[in-house]
This record gives C-alpha cells, structure tokens and sequence, in this order.
C-alpha cells in the first residue's frame, strides 16, 4: 500500500503548475488587451488630427471664399455707377472696352464658384471620415474634436 502513496503526491503537484501556467495566461492575455487598448487609444489621436486637418482645411476655403466674395463686391460696386455695367454678361462683352474689366468679375466669380464646389467636396470628404471613424468605434470625442 505505501507504494501508492506517491502517486496522490504527484497529483498534488501538477495543479501547481497547472496554476502557474493559467496564470501566466492570463498575464499575457491581460498584457495583450492592454496593447490592443494603446494601440487603439492612439490610432484615436491620428484619427482626431486628421479630422482637425480636415476642419482647417474647410475652415480655410471657407475663409477663402470670404475673401473673394468681398473683392467681388468691391469690383460691383465700382462698376455699378457705371450703367454700362451689365455689359459684362452679355454679348458686348466681347468687345475691347468691355473685357478688360468684366474679365476681372467674372474671374472672381469662377473662382469663388470653383472654391464653393471644393468647400462641398471637403465637406463630403469630412462626413466620410467621421462615419468611418465612428463605425470603427470611437466616440464624438475623436470624430468630432472641438
């Protein structure tokens, strides 16, 4: 009968180990999710600058259109005294007197037409990216900072 007797000493120690290799486990798995929550945490900052790239670029076409609005403006303005005017959209426009200056609005014009056809597309592109961002999981925080 003693030579059983070792036998439930060797069951003893192999819950032991058995312990110990379930809580190294655990450790790595612990260590793991803590990885994969700074890796996420910080492709939350490259997600939130990008949106603040974004926004500044929109904020400047925005500023941009401003600009050219008020120099429109300006150059109606200084024409509308003039009767002759309302030649610029018309076909005397074509002809010497006309084209110098009404070339002058309607440069400013198509350029402020071209930017509010790129505000809209940056625009788009800013919604895009927001419902991407939230779609991956993160809060208004990161897709809408400020």
């Amino acid at each position: 009968m003693n030579g059983g007797s070792n036998r439930p000493d060797a069951a003893k120690s192999e819950p032991k180990s058995n312990d110990a290799e379930q809580s190294a486990a655990q450790a790595k798995e612990i260590q793991e999710e803590e990885q994969k929550e700074r890796q996420f945490e910080n492709q939350g900052k490259v997600f939130q600058n990008q949106i603040k790239v974004e926004k500044g670029k929109i904020i400047g076409i925005q500023n941009h259109m401003v600009s050219l609005k008020n120099q429109f403006d300006a150059w109606s303005t200084s024409f509308s005294q003039d009767s002759d005017a309302p030649a610029c959209w018309t076909s005397t426009y074509y002809t010497p007197y006309y084209k110098s200056w009404c070339d002058a609005g309607r440069n400013l014009k198509a350029q402020y037409d071209a930017a509010q056809a790129q505000l809209t597309q940056e625009r788009a592109h800013l919604e895009e990216m927001q419902e991407s961002i939230r779609r991956k999981g993160y809060g208004n925080a990161i897709y809408d900072p400020d």
